[in-house]
């Protein structure tokens, strides 16, 4: 029994490894220029300004075996990517500073209207989730400055944000950088059925801003379970070809 078990144990864990189950992770730095300033990460770059209010601008990326969507709407005409000076000591030795450091501004801001959408992804139903983080910071203006994020996936029209970053700029003498997880907030979704996530975002001055986002696959453990099960048949079923064979 115990081979059995460990045979099972080595299929479950060599279908994950070549299935679209993997921990499979995007990050994606926003800025104005095209090359990735984080390491490790894509890059959505801005350098034109918006044209005009509900314009859209869209990239697509690599999320394991499919090809996702990312798209921005603007709240206005104006400016779009910036970047910051960085020559603050402390802000300069922390090691996302380049995605910290800049970004793209003038999203919609609505707490109905989406301003970030992720297209490309499994539907509902298909035993996937997806653990999305957003950042955003500014080391040089809007300190103390509040922004809100709202899962308006499907046309949702949530009262509550799941999360807020309030931003504390480098001049301010109160910016803190304890891991690369400040300044962001996280939250695990499930698309809608036509395969796509929106959120919605409130800030300063009607001006809402982005500086990286990570995505992150989630299998369900309805889905592990089914996997290595799967896995522990399959172990049997060759235990007994061996014995049959060796007669």
């Amino acid at each position: 029994m115990k081979s059995i078990r460990s045979l099972s144990l080595i299929l479950a864990l060599g279908l994950l490894a070549g299935s679209s189950l993997d921990a499979q992770t995007v990050l994606v730095d926003f800025q104005n220029v095209a090359t990735p300033s984080q390491p490790g990460s894509s890059v959505f770059n801005r350098n034109t300004s918006w044209g005009s209010a509900g314009e859209s601008d869209a990239r697509n990326f690599t999320l394991g075996s499919d090809t996702i969507t990312i798209t921005l709407t603007a709240a206005a005409a104006g400016s779009s990517g910036f970047e910051r000076p960085d020559t603050n000591t402390a802000f300069t030795d922390f090691a996302f500073r380049p995605l910290y450091r800049d970004g793209i501004q003038r999203l919609r801001s609505s707490t109905s209207l989406a301003a970030l959408t992720i297209s490309g992804l499994e539907p509902a139903g298909s035993g996937l989730t997806y653990g999305v983080r957003i950042w955003w910071y500014d080391p040089g203006f809007e300190n103390n400055s509040v922004q809100s994020y709202y899962n308006v996936t499907g046309g949702a029209t949530p009262v509550t944000p799941f999360g807020t970053i309030t931003n504390n700029t480098i001049a301010s003498g109160n910016a803190s950088f304890p891991d690369n997880t400040a300044y962001s907030v996280f939250g695990t979704f499930a698309a809608h059925t036509d395969g796509t996530l929106a959120f919605a975002i409130t800030g300063p001055s009607s001006n809402a801003r982005i500086s990286g986002l990570e995505i992150q696959v989630i299998p369900e453990p309805s889905s592990l379970a089914l996997l290595i099960g799967a896995a522990g048949a399959a172990g049997v079923i060759r235990m007994l070809r061996r014995r049959r064979n060796a007669v």
